[in-house]
This record gives C-alpha cells, sequence and structure tokens, in this order.
C-alpha cells in the first residue's frame, strides 16, 4: 500500500496494535504514525459507526449463508443415511471452522448489536445439529454417543 489510513475506535488495545503495526511499517523503511482524532466537518460518529456496522453485517451475512450450508450437508448426508464416523468427522470439521470464522468476526466487531447475537443463536443450532446427527452416526456404528454416556451419568 502506497498512502492509507486505518480508524478504529479509541482504546489501548486498538493504540498498541496500530503502534506494534507502525514499528513494523518503520522497521521495513517506510513511514508511519498513529494518532488520534476527532472528526470534524462532514463525518459524525453515527457516519464512522454505519459503516463499521455495514461490514459486519455483510460478514455476518456471509457467515450465514455458511451456515445454511452446514444444515445442507447435514441434511444430505442424512437422506443419504450416510451415518458413518468419516462422514461426521468432516461435519465436526465444518463446525469447527464456522465457529472460528465467528469468533474472528466478533473480534472486529466493536459495536456489537442484534447480529452478533443472531449469529451466536445460529451457531448454537448448528451444533444441536451436528449433536443429532453424532447421535444417529452412533447408534448407526452400534456403539453408546458420549452425549448419551453424559446424559445417563446425570440422570443417575
Amino acid at each position: 500500500v502506497m498512502q492509507g489510513a486505518w480508524v478504529l475506535p479509541a482504546g489501548r488495545e486498538h493504540q498498541a496494535l496500530m503502534t506494534r503495526e507502525a514499528s513494523t511499517v518503520q522497521a521495513n523503511g517506510g513511514r508511519a504514525g498513529v494518532f488520534a482524532c476527532k472528526a470534524v466537518g462532514g463525518g459524525t460518529d453515527r457516519d464512522l459507526l454505519a459503516c463499521f456496522r455495514a461490514d459486519r453485517a455483510r460478514e455476518y451475512h456471509e457467515f450465514a449463508e455458511r451456515a445454511d450450508g452446514f444444515f445442507a450437508e447435514i441434511a444430505k448426508e442424512t437422506r443419504a443415511k450416510k451415518f458413518t464416523f468419516a462422514e461426521l468427522e468432516e461435519i465436526e470439521d465444518d463446525l469447527a471452522k464456522l465457529k472460528t470464522w465467528l469468533d474472528k468476526i466478533a473480534a472486529r466487531d466493536f459495536f456489537p448489536d442484534k447480529q452478533l447475537k443472531d449469529a451466536r443463536a445460529t451457531l448454537a443450532r448448528c451444533e444441536q445439529g451436528l449433536g443429532t446427527f453424532a447421535d444417529r452416526v452412533y447408534r448407526a456404528e452400534g456403539a453408546m454417543s458420549p452425549r448419551t454416556s453424559v446424559s445417563k451419568k446425570k440422570a443417575r
């Protein structure tokens, strides 16, 4: 990048991050500085907030689309009665990717609102879907599901 600027909400973490980034740029022969500023003229805090929220909205929308794909994969394997440990592992990997991705989005969501809450609810439904699929895999493989053995222990 020849020239650029980052705008982040004021805070120690962001100041430390930008200071490290500036040091990296300077160590590589570039020029960089970290400044605290206030909006003047046409810019407002509301405008900046709208930009941040619009960026996260796009990410949350894509997350929801990928979650839909996750549910579609479970439905496809269920229709095909493909209740194998190999399929379960693939779906577990997909869920792990969704969790990691949501964590990254949430870390960038400096002004969390309903979108984050909805995304977390979607992730919880994904976890439930995986659990249901896992139970079917364990039954098909003639093994006791870890979820079943835990609930039996609690019932005692």
